[in-house]
């Protein structure tokens, strides 16, 4: 089925030499954090672009910074790291970049799920009913989410 539709299944190394983009699309874990540091981008093909849409903190902050100046890469992306980003934060001031908000989930659909959500959360506090459990965050003092714990 590969060979049908085109697909060629690499190691990362040779994912990264080759491509001409490369989208990432990946949870942050201590495995990946700072994936594409100094060492990885320098070996990105050159004119090559680079989307995060996953994580900031994947994406080694500095090393990106210096390799879009330097003209090797381009990137594009709707995450940062650290998130909200600061004014001074290198990748605002970086031409051939595409940088906006993260908003990857914001489909109609998505919206439908989150109006859903928070109608189901007030109506729950309203009438002294506990919310349910997947909509915690925080509950008792503890990050009750594993989305929102952080990776070492």
């Amino acid at each position: 089925m590969e060979k049908e539709i085109g697909i060629n299944y690499v190691d990362f190394d040779t994912l990264i030499q080759t491509s001409d983009v490369i989208i990432v699309q990946t949870p942050l874990t201590k495995d990946t954090k700072n994936k594409f540091d100094k060492n990885v981008i320098s070996q990105i093909k050159d004119d090559a672009v680079l989307v995060n849409c996953a994580r900031g903190g994947i994406v080694e902050k500095e090393a990106l910074a210096e390799a879009v100046k330097d003209g090797k890469i381009r990137y594009g992306g709707d995450v940062w790291y650290p998130q909200p980003a600061p004014k001074d934060h290198p990748w605002r001031a970086l031409e051939q970049t595409g940088l906006t908000v993260h908003y990857s989930g914001m489909t109609v659909e998505a919206q439908e799920r989150i109006q859903t959500g928070v109608q189901e959360i007030l109506t729950s506090y309203m009438n002294n009913n506990p919310i349910n459990d997947s909509y915690l965050i925080v509950d008792n003092h503890k990050i009750a989410n594993q989305s929102y714990q952080t990776q070492s």
